[in-house]
C-alpha cells in the first residue's frame, strides 16, 4: 500500500535519531501534498467538525497535529456504513472553507450521482435532481456514505482502528477505547 510508505517516513526519521534528514524532508513534502490534494472538511447533514481523506485510508497517521479531526473522520466513516466497516473509497463534498458549512441535499446528490453504484435512473435519484434544497428529504450520514461509495470492497485495513488507539495513547480519552472496540466488532463476523 502506498500509504504505508508515507506512514513510515516519520518513523524512519525518529528511529535514526534525525541523523539522516531525507526522511524528515520527504515526510514534510508528502504531508504538504496530501493536505493540499486529499484532505478536506466534508459537507455533512449534521455539520460535524472533522477532516476526512476518502481515498487514503492510513493518512491520519501522517498528521500528528490534526489527528483528532482525521480520526473523527475515520470513526464517522466506520459508523456511517452497514456493516460498520469503512469502505475503501467514498466521495463526499468538501466544504467551501474550513469554517462551518451548510448542508445542501440537492448539491450533494448531484455531485455523487456520477460516481455512485446507483443508477441515475433510480427513482430516488431522478426525484432528487428536481428537488430544491428546502424541499429535499434529509440524508442521514449512513445513507450519504452508502450512496457515495466508489469501491464497495472492505479490505479490512486496521489503520483506522490503530489510529483511534494511538489517539487514545496521546490523549488518554477513555471513550476512544470503546470506539475502537465498536469499530473492530464487524471484523469478527
Amino acid at each position: 500500500m502506498p500509504d504505508l510508505f508515507y506512514e513510515y517516513l516519520p518513523m524512519m526519521h525518529a528511529l535514526l535519531g534525525g541523523v539522516d534528514e531525507k526522511y524528515e524532508r520527504l515526510h514534510r513534502k508528502s504531508v504538504a501534498f496530501v493536505a493540499k490534494h486529499n484532505l478536506y472538511r466534508p459537507t455533512l447533514p449534521d455539520n460535524a467538525d472533522m477532516v476526512t481523506v476518502p481515498s487514503v485510508i492510513g493518512a491520519q497517521q501522517l498528521f500528528a497535529k490534526g489527528q483528532q479531526l482525521l480520526t473523527d473522520g475515520c470513526i464517522w466513516a466506520y459508523n456511517a456504513t452497514q456493516p460498520r466497516m469503512m469502505p475503501e473509497v467514498y466521495h463526499i463534498i468538501p466544504c467551501p472553507t474550513d469554517k462551518s458549512c451548510i448542508w445542501d441535499e440537492a448539491k450533494y446528490l448531484e455531485a455523487v450521482i456520477g460516481r455512485s453504484f446507483l443508477s441515475p435512473s433510480t427513482p430516488r435519484l431522478r426525484q432528487s435532481r428536481r428537488c430544491r434544497s428546502d424541499h429535499c428529504p434529509r440524508t442521514s450520514s449512513q445513507r450519504l456514505l452508502q450512496k457515495s461509495m466508489q469501491d464497495r470492497r472492505y479490505a479490512l485495513h486496521p489503520e483506522a482502528i490503530e489510529s483511534v488507539f494511538i489517539l487514545y495513547c496521546i490523549t488518554g480519552r477513555m471513550n476512544l477505547l470503546d470506539t475502537a472496540w465498536r469499530c473492530s466488532q464487524p471484523l469478527r463476523r
